[in-house]
């Protein structure tokens, strides 16, 4: 059995929320009616509103996007420990070191913010 190193672990999580995002928009066109979202939004829809503005820079974006997958991977509990940005930071570093890594996240992120 092959061995699976902490950063194609990332890229494989990125990859799957990747698809998921996929699937939720073609869901999305398909429902003629769409409904209101009962009490507090996603993480996912949180992060598309705050990376469509303007003053963020490419590098925001992709930090937020990879703060927001991990925030739904392991939860909002596990978001509001302090340590946690850091982490979050670490792994955007980790990712954006590789090319395919930094593809990877702004395919995502162009994804997100295609209407």
């Amino acid at each position: 059995m092959t061995r699976i190193n902490s950063s194609e672990q990332v890229l494989l999580l990125l990859r799957a929320q990747l698809q998921h995002i996929q699937r939720e928009k073609k869901l999305r066109k398909s429902t003629a009616v769409s409904k209101a979202p009962e009490g507090r939004p996603s993480p996912a829809d949180r992060m598309q509103l705050i990376a469509r503005l303007e003053a963020l820079s490419d590098e925001e974006r992709g930090r937020l996007f990879v703060t927001t997958v991990l925030t739904k991977e392991f939860g909002e509990e596990f978001a509001n420990d302090p340590k946690f940005l850091s982490v979050s930071s670490q792994v955007y570093d980790a990712l954006s070191r590789d090319e395919a890594g930094r593809a990877l996240i702004l395919d995502a992120l162009g994804q997100m913010l295609d209407p």
